[in-house]
């Protein structure tokens, strides 16, 4: 049976709000996707334009009585004239599933539609702990609204939420939370769109709503103030002012030539208005951070602008992280980003506005919001698959501590796209025995893997050979770096290449890894794919660690990461008079020779901490990371150091120059102390150089080296060796 659509709400389409906007674009999805819904709405007051109008002519919409002004006491009857239209469309349409904006009154259209047994799909935009909803009711009925809400979410097929706030709240009443799907708000991208605009003279800083408390203009006041020095920069202001006091204070302050207000303006006309910003700002106060999901952020993401957004928001709000965003912490802050942006716009636009468009195409237009939303209650569902028994992956690790390899792996493990297969993992003690290759074996025996990965060495020897007794699995080694010692024996060479032709598929890192490993082995080069290492990190969940640094190294105290390096460059700053205090983290072979060349060069301000599972804490207490390597693949720090916005001084080894260029990093020759000692003096004493650095590494690697791009390129790798 085809699906009819009811979709009911409380909007005043001739109103320009955010509500208005949001079921605007749920009737262009509904549109898109062809369903022609039945519309039933309050009648609009003022009337609608004429634009508007011919808009909406395609849908069937019925209006029931508004009683002029929405605000007045006679309105209110408009909740019970509804239900009398509601009751003749579900008798006369036969509509099977109604899609309702949740209004508290609505409780009662609910209940009969949950009689006549009709599916409900309820959006909640608000919820009882937001007061924005309480202000339209009497006390009385406020000690209503929570039972409301409980017996709307208890009759409701299926909830949607903008905003992980509300879902709490709904949980915390105590609505299934399986009923509950966060799916945040959109714009439409045919609409709001790049526009090429007129030639401006003035840099637009733009804010599009009403301009009122809630929407905490005062900071934009106090922002154009502490930039009325600077002459071309402008604020272009969008929307109604509904609090005149705001505009008085500009007054005030002699800030009138700061702004451009345009009033409420047609919705059609406000995407040619966002175009001629150069900065869009979102300024949401901190008490509504994780209650709300601004349309305006996806409008001007769909006109490719660059977005200034509170950190408070994006901190709460994790759905919102898809969109390349800038955030501040204080107007302090955001006045040093907007006048970096100024300096540098079309590299903020390229890496920060074109990007924001196409994450709109993919994920935070209507269309997909609408489909999200009917999920699991239309044939439009995807239809259930059958249970297939999921591929078994055997992982070949020594150990699942300690360096990038094991990071990157256990960061994999955790991600949606390894959901698709069973992973069973296998380490060892003792690097170079019999017993583990024996133990490999009764491993593999045991679990019967479809594919047996391994990492490192001599894993990767004794997984080749672990080959010659099982011959059904396909097997894949990751090569971790662009150097190995095995290398420099040429009697090492036959065994090389019969080891590494033993498998289906290899995965180099980086393409400088690939290159190496193909130089050295020619015969694998068709075996050989490049899957860049990804990162995971939530900056939320690495403690604060009370003592600080300027400099900071993480990595194993081998001889390949060049530690003896970034002492022999703090040998020659000590001699200058510069003492930066160092953290020294991780542990290997070569600690001991690295403690007692500090103590021999008196380099007392460097700190060994050893093998420490919260190492991050000590990367988020510094300035500045150092990564001196000899020879490198991929390196995962200086990824997490880039993500935690820290200045970087890396050298010239390996992948480093597929992650990070000289625009985003201080990038040096290998093994010259020198040239590490002039990097770190530069970069030490100039802050401004220290926060472009750390802003580009973040936008670069954020953009191209997420775990989630390594994962879904790693499953599918999988997925071609099982075909």
């Amino acid at each position: 049976m085809k699906n009819r659509f009811l979709l009911l709400a409380d909007i005043n389409l001739a109103t320009f709000e955010g509500s208005t906007a949001h079921f605007l674009g749920v009737l262009t999805g509904f549109k898109k996707l062809k369903l022609s819904p039945i519309v039933l709405l309050p009648k609009p007051y003022p009337p609608l334009n004429a634009l508007l109008k011919k808009n909406l002519e395609e849908i069937q919409i019925h209006f029931y009585p508004s009683f002029g002004d929405y605000s007045s006491f006679m309105s209110k009857l408009r909740y019970f004239l509804s239900l009398i239209y509601f009751l003749r469309i579900l008798i006369k349409n036969k509509p099977n599933i109604i899609y309702c904006r949740f209004m508290p009154l609505f409780l009662f259209h609910l209940v009969i539609a949950k009689i006549l047994k009709k599916k409900i799909i309820l959006e909640v935009n608000n919820t009882p702990t937001d007061f924005s909803y309480r202000r339209n009711f009497g006390s009385f009925l406020n000690k209503l609204i929570p039972l409301f809400y409980l017996l709307s979410g208890k009759i409701a097929d299926k909830l949607i939420v903008v905003a992980s706030g509300m879902r709490k709240d709904l949980i915390n009443l105590g609505i299934d939370k399986r009923k509950i799907a966060l799916i945040p708000n959109g714009t439409n991208p045919e609409i709001f769109k790049p526009q090429k605009s007129v030639i401006k003279k003035n840099f637009y800083v733009g804010f599009l709503s009403k301009i009122d408390n809630y929407h905490d203009f005062e900071k934009i006041i106090t922002l154009s103030e502490v930039l009325k020095e600077e002459k071309e920069i402008k604020f272009l202001i969008i929307g109604k002012v509904e609090n005149p006091k705001l505009k008085a204070e500009i007054k005030m302050r002699n800030l009138e030539e700061k702004f451009i207000f345009t009033g409420e303006i047609p919705y059609f006309q406000v995407p040619f208005h966002i175009n001629l910003f150069d900065i869009a700002l979102i300024t949401t106060p901190q008490k509504f951070c994780g209650y709300t999901s601004p349309i305006k952020l996806f409008d001007y993401a769909g006109c490719g602008k660059i977005i200034l957004v509170n950190k408070e928001l994006v901190k709460k709000e994790k759905s919102l992280r898809a969109i390349p965003m800038i955030t501040y912490s204080s107007v302090a802050d955001l006045k040093e980003k907007i006048l970096l942006i100024k300096d540098n716009y079309h590299y903020y636009l390229e890496n920060y506005g074109e990007k924001a468009r196409q994450s709109v195409l993919k994920r935070y237009n209507w269309v997909t919001i609408v489909k999200k939303s009917l999920k699991g209650i239309t044939e439009l569902e995807e239809s259930k698959k059958r249970k297939i028994k999921k591929k078994i992956i055997l992982q070949v690790i020594g150990n699942l501590s300690g360096g990038g390899a094991q990071t990157l792996l256990l960061n994999f493990l955790k991600e949606k796209e390894a959901q698709k297969f069973n992973f069973e993992i296998f380490t060892f003690k003792k690097k170079y025995s019999l017993l583990t290759f024996i133990n490999l074996l009764k491993k593999i025996k045991k679990v019967k893997p479809d594919i047996i990965h391994a990492h490192l060495f001599p894993e990767l020897y004794y997984v080749a050979f672990a080959s010659f007794f099982y011959k059904k699995p396909k097997y894949l080694y990751t090569e971790h770096n662009i150097f190995n010692r095995r290398q420099k024996y040429k009697f090492l060479y036959p065994l090389e290449s019969f080891v590494y032709q033993r498998y289906d598929k290899i995965i180099a890192c980086a393409h400088m890894v690939k290159e190496q490993l193909t130089k050295y082995l020619p015969q694998i080069k068709e075996k050989i794919v490049v899957i860049p290492n990804g990162f995971s990190l939530n900056e939320k969940e690495i403690k604060e660690n009370e003592e600080k640094a300027d400099l900071c190294f993480i990595g194993r105290l081998e001889e390949q990461k060049g530690v003896d390096i970034l002492l022999a460059a703090l040998k020659i700053l000590k001699e200058k008079g510069i003492s930066p205090k160092t953290f020294i983290v991780g542990y290997g072979s070569w600690e001991e020779r690295l403690k007692a060349l500090r103590e021999k060069e008196k380099l007392f301000n460097i700190k060994f901490l050893g093998k420490r599972e919260d190492a991050l804490s000590f990367l988020k207490a510094s300035k500045i990371f150092v990564l001196p390597s000899r020879w490198e693949g991929l390196p995962i720090t200086i990824l997490e150091a880039a993500s935690l916005k820290k200045p970087i001084i890396v050298t010239n080894v390996g992948g480093v120059k597929e992650v990070l260029t000289e625009e985003e990093a201080m990038i040096i020759e290998k093994e010259e102390p020198q040239l590490l000692a002039n990097a770190i003096e530069e970069l030490l004493f100039n802050e401004k150089l220290q926060k472009e650095f750390a802003e580009k590494a973040y936008v670069k690697v954020s953009n191209h080296f997420s775990i989630k791009t390594f994962s879904k390129k790693m499953a599918s790798l999988y997925e071609s060796l099982l075909k």
